[in-house]
């Protein structure tokens, strides 16, 4: 009885350990140990890129669920903003040129880096990804803000066609912006840079497949040529037709010759 016993209490504490064995695996797979990321990783600016989008969207709900002026203006004061994280990651990356999700985290730069960290960045970009499609963002908004030194840049050394032509019509749009907006140029400045822009938007629209390959980008290169030849100071008013009080039907063209003020109006 007494050996019958101690089997079954040594089967017992047996059982217990292993219970408590399986316990503790079950435990570790539901919170696994977390690996410490090392100063200077890849892992690294992975990890401050998650942060700074995780910020960004806990603002944006509270930004939607904001009721007030003064409480959208309040939130908007402590905006996340990347700081020092990009030159961090510019950092990184220039360590680790040959990872596969460098051109990523260069891309990450040139959307929220400083001037200083973007230029870096394109110049890293076009000399070790220069086939790479992540520039086409960046590219885009160089049309409307410049540099124009980038834009030149990636013409020449951009590899991927759609980065490429997109940045032609992009030095094309921030030719033609500077010649309507810049009230200091002369007449002749603003007339040489309207003749720039057309020319560069013809040498686009005249590259080989380019209206069936980029439809998208051609319609929008003939829509600026349109504005250019037709809608710019100096140019001959396009046809308006309309009818008058009476139900007579008259032509903008009828009064050639005269000072006119066509009135736009609309109500919403």
């Amino acid at each position: 009885m007494k050996k019958s016993l101690l089997t079954f209490t040594a089967l017992a504490v047996g059982a217990t350990l292993a219970c408590g064995q399986e316990v503790a695996k079950a435990e570790d797979v539901v919170n696994p140990p977390v690996a410490e990321v090392s100063k200077g990783s890849l892992a690294e600016a992975q990890q401050m890129m998650a942060a700074l989008r995780e910020e960004s969207d806990t603002f944006r709900e509270a930004y939607s669920a904001a009721k007030t002026t003064e409480e959208r203006q309040e939130l908007l004061k402590n905006r996340p903003m990347a700081g020092d994280r990009t030159g961090k990651v510019l950092k990184i990356v220039k360590d680790n040129l040959e990872s596969e999700t460098a051109d990523g985290l260069l891309e990450w730069v040139l959307t929220n880096g400083t001037a200083a960290e973007k230029s870096e960045s394109l110049e890293l970009m076009l000399a070790h990804f220069n086939e790479s499609p992540k520039l086409l963002g960046y590219v885009q908004r160089l049309g409307y803000y410049g540099p124009r030194e980038d834009l030149d840049k990636v013409i020449k050394m951009a590899g991927d066609e759609k980065v490429r032509l997109t940045a032609q019509l992009g030095l094309a749009s921030f030719v033609a912006n500077e010649g309507e907006r810049n009230k200091e140029l002369t007449d002749e400045e603003r007339k040489a840079k309207t003749e720039e822009a057309k020319k560069l938007l013809n040498e686009l629209v005249a590259v080989e497949g380019f209206k069936d390959n980029h439809p998208k980008l051609a319609a929008t290169a003939e829509g600026k040529l349109f504005k250019i030849n037709n809608l710019t100071i100096g140019c001959v008013a396009p046809e308006i037709v309309g009818v008058d009080h009476a139900g007579e039907e008259f032509k903008l063209s009828d009064y050639r010759g005269k000072v006119t003020l066509v009135d736009f109006w609309g109500i919403w």
